[in-house]
């Protein structure tokens, strides 16, 4: 009994608790209740933290079992978190009395698991970057945390015992499923169109079923709806009740241009907020062609087309709001005869003077140096920048924005003193001339996704501000000293790869790189990754200032075949001229076959031409091998190094996710891996969907020379991506002798294993 007491008082530990939750999933915890009534008191109240219900089965169990319902009445206390899809699922809960559900304070509408719209999706990998979760009720929606949980159990802990038959077939369905309805059935995820989800589609019931749960419980402080795109203004007259309590507000909207939706709009964004920390909107599918009449109200309704960034009026400013996160579509406004559309949260802009984190996500280009002037004048705090592009191809290229609306946000967000504002006013745009100058720092943290950068100029010795045309690179070098956190995507697909490592190596205070989610998975072709002599010249010109500071480094170097072309093309015509002086011997002017020695002295040349070309070629290789290795031994503060796709970040990525990285490194020692010794504070190696060459021989230096080294993901992959079945099974038997080394003498280190048939590179990497 003192055991069960000691273990009891041991599991009441909060931090403990939270890495169970972490850990653990709801059958497990579930079992454990099973299993001794003693760990109820400390189970239960995980298992009914969070009521999530995001496939039809959940929704069909949760509505119609009995069971379901006792056990709700019961655990209704300890509900935080609500997770529903359609509002329908409410119903239940409105059996409950309101003082059971004293817990609840947070309602999420989200999308049903693989179901969600491309935009969205890019839309919440933005956030990731610039709306971070500090709340103690763990809503890990931005983070992906379900994913990263499931992943952590069936695949990152496959060193500490065998993989059963269910984790190998799910691992496997994972890279074999392609977007199939039979796919999306066996795993429950229908698609839009299934016949299946027209009961669960909104109707004006649901809406005043809305309507009264939040009547009902009026103690929310969270309220999101990702997925249910609604707009009744009923239901925002509601909302606007409960201001005084709401922290974070994200919301899906729905054609405002529309006269009574976009006034119930404004009138929502107007309202004082005493303690809202962030908010997210999203407007989807806006009308704005209902904007394009000449008269103050078209025959369709409309309100004036005027903006309300063009008024002065500033209502009582927002102390408490510190992230403000805004998708606008874009592709809707193509009229020739529109103008400007009114954008209504550009007026609580004005009011959020404390703001620390904006994130923008396809908005438009003139909107966008609007912004910069608003944020310059107002809101000289923001340390967290996020600007992404999402849509079809054809709004992206219509509405794309130039790098002067970057450079220009980059420049409001750069630090100016008095000195420099009056010296520099008249050489500035005139968006910039008004640039306040209580802004003492620059940018912490910014993530740029789907922007690719035009500019080609780049001089570093050139004053930042003296064009009206300003470079992004230029007006981003004003952060150097500030920028912490840097995650960029799509630059290197416009040839800017120099200049990207050019900027980048002049950061001081950088801990974290990410300049992986632009790589593009190919069988034969990685485009955008950053060129192996490019980096390795960017070595040789100077070290990175980041070098004891830099902590985490995803990035996809490749271009080790193309960067040598030229080179082994020199080499053969060098090796030609030797070979043929070496062969050619002389010969009696009196032979009769003579012509005959003639004609076999050139396939000789050629052959040794060829012979040294190809030395030439893989000594090339393997010198830039090493010269990149050496580079990532300066880093010695490093803790991540991702050099491969890993599956949490499929979203970030255009493109089939079914090939792999052939021209990347190999660490293997004989390719330079010993030579990065000196980063005895790496943590996690990840080499995902790379055909690198780590062997047995290379594990075991790796866990000599790296003491913290936890996970090596991708690991295990390499077998899966070769052409013949005896180079498939060769490998098989030689990573059978890492597993079994790795649980003999490293039986916590983590790996992930890809398990997928066999088959050609181009089998596996073809979409499907």
């Amino acid at each position: 009994m003192s055991k069960t007491c000691t273990a009891l008082e041991v599991l009441s530990i909060p931090e403990l608790l939270d890495i169970m939750q972490g850990s653990l999933t709801p059958h497990d915890l579930a079992q454990c209740v099973l299993v001794s009534s003693d760990f109820q008191t400390f189970f239960t109240p995980l298992l009914w933290h969070t009521v999530s219900l995001t496939t039809l089965e959940q929704h069909n169990h949760f509505v119609t079992s009995p069971q379901v319902q006792k056990a709700l009445i019961r655990n209704a206390r300890f509900i935080r978190v609500i997770r529903v899809w359609t509002a329908k699922s409410l119903r239940p809960f409105m059996a409950v009395k309101a003082e059971e559900l004293c817990s609840l304070n947070s309602l999420e509408f989200t999308w049903l698991r693989t179901q969600g719209s491309h935009a969205t999706s890019l839309t919440e990998t933005v956030a990731r970057s610039a709306i971070r979760d500090t709340s103690n009720e763990r809503i890990a929606w931005s983070l992906g945390r379900r994913v990263v949980k499931r992943q952590h159990i069936f695949s990152m802990n496959m060193g500490a015992r065998e993989a059963t038959l269910r984790e190998l077939y799910r691992a496997r369905a994972k890279v074999e499923d392609g977007p199939s309805q039979t796919a999306r059935d066996s795993r429950d995820c229908p698609s839009p169109s299934d016949p299946r989800l027209d009961e669960l589609y909104e109707d004006p019931k649901d809406e005043q079923l809305l309507i009264l749960f939040l009547s009902y419980f009026p103690e929310l402080k969270i309220f999101m709806s990702t997925s249910l795109v609604f707009f009744n203004p009923a239901v925002l007259k509601t909302l606007g009740t409960r201001v005084g309590l709401l922290r974070y507000l994200s919301l899906t909207l729905d054609d405002i241009g529309r006269k009574n939706r976009y006034a119930t709009l404004t009138n929502l964004l107007d309202k004082d907020y005493p303690h809202l920390e962030r908010l997210r909107l999203m407007f989807s599918n806006t009308g704005w062609t209902t904007f394009v009449h000449s008269n103050d109200q078209g025959e369709s309704g409309a309100v004036k087309s005027s903006s309300l960034s063009d008024s002065k009026v500033v209502e009582p400013p927002i102390l408490s709001m510190k992230s403000l996160m805004v998708e606008d579509n874009v592709h809707f406004y193509t009229s020739a005869n529109s103008r400007k559309p009114p954008q209504p949260w550009l007026s609580l802009l004005r009011r959020c003077i404390n703001l620390t984190s904006l994130s923008l996500s396809s908005v438009l280009p003139a909107v966008l140096t609007e912004i910069a002037g608003i944020v310059s004048e107002y809101c000289p705090l923001i340390d967290n920048l996020a600007i992404g592009c999402v849509g079809n191809t054809h709004s992206r290229l219509q509405h794309h924005p130039t790098d002067n609306n970057i450079a220009s946000l980059f420049a409001a967000c750069s630090p100016r003193t008095d000195d420099e504002a009056t010296c520099s006013a008249l050489s500035l745009p005139p968006i910039l001339r008004f640039t306040s100058s209580k802004r003492t720092t620059g940018l912490k943290q910014l993530r740029l996704y789907g922007i690719p950068f035009q500019d080609q100029d780049y001089a570093p010795d050139t004053d930042s501000f003296a064009r009206n045309n300003i470079s992004p690179f230029r007006a981003l070098s004003r952060h150097m000293d500030w920028l912490t956190h840097l995650d960029f995507d799509s630059m290197m697909e416009h040839d800017n790869g120099e200049l990207f490592l050019l900027t980048v190596q002049k950061f001081s205070r950088l801990e974290v790189m990410n300049a992986l989610p632009y790589a593009r998975m190919r069988t034969y072709h990685n485009k955008g990754g950053v060129n192996a002599r490019l980096w390795a010249e960017s070595v040789a010109s100077g070290e990175w200032a980041c070098v004891e500071t830099l902590r985490v480094l995803k990035v996809n170097i490749d271009g080790f075949t193309s960067s040598i072309r030229a080179v082994s093309a020199s080499a053969s015509v060098s090796a030609a001229a030797p070979a043929a002086q070496v062969t050619v011997t002389p010969v009696d002017p009196n032979d009769s076959d003579n012509s005959d020695q003639d004609n076999e002295i050139e396939p000789v040349s050629d052959v040794l031409a060829e012979s040294l070309s190809g030395l030439m070629r893989t000594s090339n290789i393997s010198t830039l091998q090493h010269q990149v290795c050496q580079h990532l031994n300066l880093l010695t503060s490093l803790q991540e190094l991702c050099l491969g796709v890993q599956p949490t970040d499929e979203l970030e990525y255009r493109g089939a996710l079914n090939g792999v990285q052939e021209d990347c490194l190999e660490l293997s020692l004989d390719s330079g891996l010993n030579r990065m010794e000196d980063l005895k504070e790496l943590r996690v190696l990840s080499v995902m969907r790379m055909k690198h060459r780590i062997r047995l021989e290379e594990v075991k230096w790796m866990v000599g020379h790296w003491p913290k080294l936890e996970a090596i993901p991708g690991l295990l992959s390499s077998a899966t991506y070769n052409d013949t079945d005896e180079e498939w099974e060769a490998l098989q038997d030689e990573e059978q002798h890492i597993i079994h080394w790795i649980r003999e003498h490293k039986p916590l280190l983590k790996y992930e294993a890809v398990v997928a048939p066999k088959g050609s590179l181009e089998e596996q990497s073809r979409p499907r």
